[in-house]
């Protein structure tokens, strides 16, 4: 199934078949999107779908056939509001910083052999008093 830098090149080679793309709202009716890819950007025409609720910049992700050169009829499709980016920046970001945190706390840097290595736990009766002993 063919992306954007392969149809965006040479469209007529793929007429008719299906295609799957991704990219930002820059009208809404017709709806038109623009995809970047390696050759530059494109604005492609989305056909087949009655659109609730998207907006100017908003992010989709379209499953459809190539129509025409720049058009293309929709199999399946879904919005991703911007709303839902911040969100989605954000549990990715704490996940990040937690799994970052989890690696640190168990594992360190080898300086001999430039390598992790596990670090290995203290034991449990390492910091307790002895009776009979003054740690003064």
């Amino acid at each position: 199934m063919p992306g954007p830098d392969e149809f965006t090149e040479d469209p007529v080679e793929y007429l008719g078949d299906r295609v799957v793309l991704g990219g930002y709202v820059q009208s809404v009716d017709p709806t038109a999107i623009r995809v970047q890819t390696t050759t530059g950007p494109h604005e492609i025409d989305i056909t087949g779908r009655d659109w609730r609720n998207l907006e100017r910049g908003d992010k989709i992700r379209v499953y459809g056939v190539l129509a025409s050169e720049n058009s293309i009829r929709v199999i399946h499709a879904f919005a991703v509001p911007n709303e839902n980016l911040w969100y989605t920046w954000g549990i990715s970001l704490f996940a990040g910083i937690w799994v970052f945190t989890r690696f640190i706390r168990h594992w360190k840097i080898n300086r001999e052999t430039l390598h992790f290595c596990e670090r290995t736990p203290e034991p449990a009766y390492a910091n307790k008093k002895v009776e009979g002993e003054d740690n003064a």
